[in-house]
């Protein structure tokens, strides 16, 4: 659902509706925190490969 559609229809949800909707919000923020930090690893060993594979090629 989009934002603006969401935004039109929580005055008229139900206070359980209103709960469901908050959890599935927290379930996805917490599925895309572990995306970054997934990501964020991921960078991270990249960057240290290009720096050892850097070093090398000016060691060599």
């Amino acid at each position: 659902m989009k934002r603006q559609e969401l935004e039109e229809k929580l005055p008229s949800m139900t206070q359980a509706q209103l709960v469901e909707t908050v959890k599935t919000c927290l379930d996805m923020i917490e599925r895309l925190e572990n995306d970054l930090s997934a990501g964020a690893r991921k960078l991270e060993e990249m960057s240290a490969l290009v720096k050892r594979l850097s070093d090398t090629n000016h060691a060599g």
